[in-house]
């Protein structure tokens, strides 16, 4: 793979140019063959990033309350997880609960819908969100087991998920770069984020510094010069 930044897409290029067909330094863009839209509105997620009705199958799924407390008359969860009569309990997966993916996928298209397009961007937004649940579920994970297990040798050894996690957030990071939402890839892809509005308090302390430099001006100009010393 190539190193370097990326090259400016073709359509962020003809935006900044000097005229039609040219980029910002005058140099012929190539023709345009497909014209992709941008999205309209936010899609609806697709159907595999939708967990909460899967949640009894997700292979991390925690243990049920009701093996650590056979009668499941103190545990609070326990009437979520009591099953009918004559039926084993089922663990469900708090993370697949929660449809990080499906919430993911909204934020993105939401945030990205005036540069992301659903035929040429669709699949790789879906390997981000399935990024995150991932992610999500190795930080649940350390959280529940620690950063240390026990290894074959009965001693102290870093816990798989931390090797994994690393791993994970770097593709992530590369994902999101791509799609423009971080900083550096954001400006590489046109992207500018608007100035906010002051603050209260950041207006009154630029009329503090503006009063302050017109009370030094009116000082220096009423200061007397000095007389030259006297050479006797």
């Amino acid at each position: 793979m190539p190193g370097g930044r990326p090259p400016k897409p073709v359509e962020q290029k003809a935006a900044v140019g000097r005229s039609a067909g040219r980029d910002s330094g005058g140099r012929k863009l190539p023709e345009t063959v497909v014209e992709l839209p941008t999205a309209e509105g936010v899609p609806d997620p697709p159907a595999d990033l939708v967990t909460s009705d899967k949640a009894t199958l997700c292979s991390f799924a925690r243990t049920s309350p009701l093996d650590e407390d056979e009668s499941g008359l103190d545990s609070p969860d326990a009437a979520r997880w009591r099953p009918p009569p004559g039926e084993a309990p089922l663990p469900r997966c708090e993370i697949c609960e929660a449809d990080i993916g499906a919430t993911a996928w909204r934020e993105l298209w939401t945030q990205g819908k005036t540069w992301l397009s659903m035929q040429r961007d669709r699949h790789i937004i879906v390997r981000l969100c399935r990024a995150y649940v991932e992610e999500a579920h190795l930080r649940s994970a350390l959280d529940e087991d620690g950063p240390f297990v026990k290894g074959q040798r009965g001693g102290l050894v870093a816990h798989p998920a931390v090797s994994m996690l690393r791993t994970l957030e770097v593709q992530i990071t590369k994902w999101e770069g791509l799609c423009g939402f971080n900083p550096s890839d954001g400006g590489r892809l046109g992207i500018k984020v608007g100035k906010r509005g002051a603050t209260p308090l950041e207006e009154l302390l630029a009329r503090r510094a503006e009063a302050r430099g017109q009370r030094g001006g009116t000082a220096q100009r009423a200061a007397r010069p000095k007389r030259p010393a006297s050479g006797n």
